[in-house]
């Protein structure tokens, strides 16, 4: 199971439009199982934003959100569309996880 965090740098001309696709994108999506995405705007620097994911199984779980509609959320589609970079990026393999066990993958 992996653990991805991304800070990701949007430009200052894109940032109401930004926020503006997650008030509407988050709403459509039904998260598969296996799969958690957190984007979370900074509270300190404007234009920040985080994005935290857990996968289960990458190649299915990225499968099933696309199918559910999560397309437009995922990474390289967000960077495309509002011309925003990578700042940084961690990626972990998991050792434990506390959710709800309907959360869990099977």
């Amino acid at each position: 199971m992996e653990f991805h965090h991304i800070a990701i740098r949007v430009p200052e001309e894109k940032i109401a439009a930004w926020d503006a696709h997650m008030a509407s994108e988050f709403p459509k999506l039904d998260a598969p199982t296996g799969f958690v995405l957190i984007i979370a705007k900074d509270n300190e620097r404007r234009g920040l934003y985080h994005m935290a994911s857990v996968l289960a199984n990458r190649d299915q779980v990225f499968r099933d959100v696309r199918e559910a509609g999560g397309g437009p959320l995922l990474l390289h589609p967000l960077l495309d569309q509002f011309g925003a970079e990578i700042a940084s990026r961690e990626r972990c393999t998991v050792q434990g996880i506390a959710t709800p066990k309907w959360t869990y993958p099977d």
